[in-house]
């Protein structure tokens, strides 16, 4: 199991009901958990908030694992 998914299901929740949380497609989360692809930065900010707000904490790095993302795309 990849970390979204992990996640997710920390959450207790579908891929549709995540999805619907994140404002994505039900697909998205899917290619998420088979890891062909990952999320943008900008989705995973919205995860940790998702999560957030379910009394749930969650990092980047628990998204991305060793994996950064680009520079340019990092919070400041």
């Amino acid at each position: 199991m990849n970390a979204f998914a992990a996640i997710r299901q920390s959450l207790g929740l579908s891929q549709s009901a995540l999805a619907k949380g994140l404002e994505l497609g039900q697909s998205a989360i899917s290619q998420f958990e088979r890891g062909e692809c990952e999320p943008t930065p900008a989705v995973a900010r919205r995860l940790i908030q998702f999560a957030k707000q379910h009394g749930q904490t969650v990092t980047f790095e628990m998204i991305y694992g060793d994996a950064q993302p680009e520079p340019s795309d990092t919070v400041t």
